[in-house]
């Protein structure tokens, strides 16, 4: 154990200096703004942001410390210290009002006579700003292979890749066009229901047809997953009345596809092909 009595006056006062200093920095940076109960107008907007100070600190070196202005009900000089912060420098403003935790509560800065301080983001594309009003999950959710703008350095690519995505994941595509949260972007008057005219792919039971009219018996080291389909498809072609029964609604086909053609090549023997177009 360190023996202070030992220690040369000289280094004491040293010692003792650097461990009072220490002392008032983690004071300061536990700063509880909610307990603040004075009248000071910025101190009362950071009460209302529940706005961290040791945090605030990471993102902005400066940012002016409250805790020597929160004593007394009266006392309204952090307004004019954050103030002179903001301008002096306005980069550490702009970095502490636009993290999500600030910034996702809109608070007008100019209330309180000070510059606008939000990042307005430019976008290389309508659909890109409208895809940054969705939540990332509920985006994912919508259209898992939308593009992200990280992957382009350039409008010009970017718009390259939204093609891209339009023609390779069409139903996605749609989907996102008619999201509730991207028609309520539009105009009142252009929110009808987009249709791209995508056609249904065959279901996947049609590819596993190679069965009579029996009931379809399972091959030894068959995978159970390729047998339920075959007996899905078995029910498709000779017992529809079962179908919706085991399986819900009859696939949507698509336009052209002639079933009863279909259904009489394995029932009656004559070969239907179809073409998807």
């Amino acid at each position: 154990m360190l023996n202070l009595n030992k220690l040369p006056h000289a280094l004491l006062c040293i010692f003792l200096s650097i461990a009072f200093f220490a002392g008032c920095q983690n004071k300061s940076a536990d700063v509880d703004l909610q307990q603040y109960t004075g009248k000071d107008p910025v101190l009362g907007v950071l009460k209302f942001l529940k706005v961290d100070y040791s945090e605030s600190l990471d993102r902005a070196p400066h940012f002016p410390n409250p805790e020597e202005f929160m004593d007394g009900q009266d006392n309204t000089g952090y307004t004019q210290a954050f103030k002179s912060w903001t301008e002096n420098h306005f980069d550490e403003f702009q970095a502490f009002a636009n993290h999500d935790d600030i910034k996702s509560k809109g608070f007008a800065w100019e209330s309180l006579g000070m510059k606008n301080p939000y990042i307005i983001k430019k976008y290389y594309s309508p659909f890109s700003q409208a895809a940054a009003g969705l939540d990332k999950a509920r985006l994912k959710e919508i259209a898992p292979h939308f593009p992200s703008e990280d992957l382009a350095k350039s409008q010009e690519e970017y718009e390259t890749l939204i093609k891209q995505w339009q023609d390779e994941h069409m139903q996605e595509y749609e989907d996102f066009l008619n999201a509730p949260e991207i028609m309520a972007m539009k105009p009142s008057d252009s929110r009808a229901l987009v249709d791209l005219g995508i056609q249904p792919e065959l279901p996947e039971f049609m590819s596993y047809p190679d069965f009579g009219e029996d009931y379809p018996a399972k091959g030894e080291n068959e995978p159970d997953d390729v047998y339920a389909l075959k007996l899905q498809h078995w029910h498709f072609v000779y017992h529809p009345e079962e179908y919706e029964e085991k399986y819900g609604q009859f696939p949507t086909l698509p336009e052209g596809f002639d079933l009863d053609a279909y259904i009489k090549q394995y029932t009656e023997g004559t070969p239907y092909e179809y073409e998807a177009k």
